[in-house]
């Protein structure tokens, strides 16, 4: 794990099981643990897996989100009502973002199949 200050954790739909930490994110599968570095060393605070998809609110950084196409970034030059994430929720194939300075995004993508 990159640390043992856990701050968010994430049951994927395969039985992988996502850990935010103070310092990255690594997913554990099959007892075996392993860095997810496309998020880099970003303070995890919010982690959501939503139709084999999984979010990542971060501190300071936004949103990382990977729905089959690579990691993606947003932000408040986007989006974002903060760039700190405090809240995500699902709801009918949307996500819901809760902002630390106050707001509220619903964020839908079309995943084609």
């Amino acid at each position: 794990l990159p640390s043992d200050t856990i701050t968010a954790l994430a049951a994927g739909e395969d039985g992988t099981l996502y850990v935010g930490a103070d310092i990255g994110l690594a997913e554990l599968r099959n007892g075996a643990a392993a860095p997810l570095p496309a998020i880099g060393e970003h303070t995890v605070t919010q982690l959501l897996v939503l139709d084999g998809a999984l979010w990542v609110g971060t501190e300071r950084d936004g949103l990382f989100y990977d729905v089959g196409e690579g990691w993606q970034q947003e932000t408040t030059a986007g989006a974002l009502p903060a760039n700190q994430i405090t809240a995500l929720a699902a709801d009918d194939g949307a996500v819901w973002i809760g902002g630390e300075t106050g707001g509220l995004v619903r964020y839908s993508l079309a995943i084609e199949e």
